[in-house]
């Protein structure tokens, strides 16, 4: 998987977070030393650590995976990591394709799995593809 180094930085501190947030929920649980006051505590504190250790394994295997997207892709088509623009009727937008984990419309971040990403990938400026009742025409490849 290959997301870009700002994004790859913000898993690594998420990482560091969940890592902190177990250790200090570990101290914590040895300092009490005893039994939880309840049932419905030990509960929720087990549930609480379970969610914690799951996303710190998911941030592990992402990141063991995971390799810097370059800040610019060559080539003339679509592919991930490339910049694009695209008009639809009157309306322009740019958008870079990247992967799932890293998509994000509000900063233009395009999903290579979305539906949008899957009709442009490969398309080079110029064309023009239908999607969803529209023509959409290819501008422009950075």
């Amino acid at each position: 998987m290959k997301i870009s180094n700002q994004k790859l930085l913000e898993l690594q501190k998420e990482l560091k977070a969940k890592r902190d947030f177990l250790k200090n929920e570990l101290e914590e649980g040895v300092k009490r030393g005893g039994p939880m006051d309840s049932f419905k505590e030990a509960a929720a504190v087990s549930t609480n650590l379970q969610a914690h250790n799951q996303k710190l394994k998911e941030l592990e295997d992402i990141l063991n995976d995971a390799e810097a997207l370059p800040d610019y892709v060559d080539g003339d088509e679509i592919l991930l990591g490339k910049w694009f623009d695209i008009d639809i009727d009157t309306d322009s937008k740019s958008f870079r394709l990247v992967e799932s984990i890293e998509a994000d419309i509000s900063k233009n971040l395009l999903s290579v799995d979305s539906p949008l990403g899957k009709a442009v990938l490969g398309k080079k400026q110029g064309e023009k593809i239908n999607f969803n009742e529209k023509t959409i025409t290819i501008t422009n490849v950075d």
